[in-house]
């Protein structure tokens, strides 16, 4: 199942927020977790190779410490497939037509949802599910430029946004891709990178396995 604890600022053990939990839902591995204005999730379920919608319960609060690993008694909220065929490929279109190869990483930016998906990045319509590609082939390599069908990603495994651009971890580099033409230029070398995040003082939060 899929639980989601919260720890609101300042706390130490408690409280704390359980907005989600189901065992009618079923995923294979959440690797990348977004949530928008609206207090929707959209989460990369990986090996299912979909996008999945999650509209958490009203939150409860637990009123004593918790681990992780414990489940409470809630309304389970509501899971639906944005996009995704289950089908490994690249190929865009609407809900279920759409491919994914290995989502791993999603940001919400702008009214879309942005998929790290190996070795390009999708575009997903929250309401439509209509997925396009912005950045990326089927081909697996590290290439930069400011013609958007001439970028090549490799391993891409986290993605993040400022608003303008989003950066895009893999293969030991943080590149920053714009969100309107898909201009794509390298901005650090990061040995074994995994993740980064948009910091509210505009700098780049990483992090590696070193």
């Amino acid at each position: 199942c899929f639980l989601r604890i919260r720890r609101p600022p300042r706390s130490t053990l408690f409280p704390y927020t359980t907005l989600f939990r189901s065992v009618d839902a079923w995923f294979d591995q959440i690797w990348g977790l977004t949530i928008d204005d609206n207090g929707t999730l959209y989460a990369a379920d990986y090996f299912n190779r979909r996008i999945r919608t999650i509209v958490p319960a009203t939150p409860v609060a637990i009123q004593q410490p918790v681990q992780l690993s414990e489940t409470v008694d809630v309304d389970p909220g509501e899971v639906s497939l944005l996009a995704g065929s289950g089908t490994p490929g690249l190929a865009d279109g609407e809900g279920s037509i759409a491919s994914f190869v290995r989502p791993l990483d999603v940001v919400w930016d702008g009214g879309f949802v942005y998929v790290a998906d190996e070795t390009t990045i999708r575009k997903v319509d929250p309401v439509s599910g209509l997925v396009t590609t912005l950045v990326g082939t089927t081909e697996s390599a590290l290439v930069d430029s400011p013609i958007s069908a001439d970028v090549r990603l490799k391993s891409a495994t986290g993605i993040s946004s400022d608003g303008v651009n989003l950066y895009v971890t893999g293969s030991g580099r943080v590149r920053r891709v714009s969100l309107t033409t898909g201009a794509t230029s390298t901005v650090a070398t990061v040995p074994l990178v995994r993740d980064v995040v948009v910091g509210p003082d505009g700098y780049l939060y990483v992090a590696a396995d070193t």
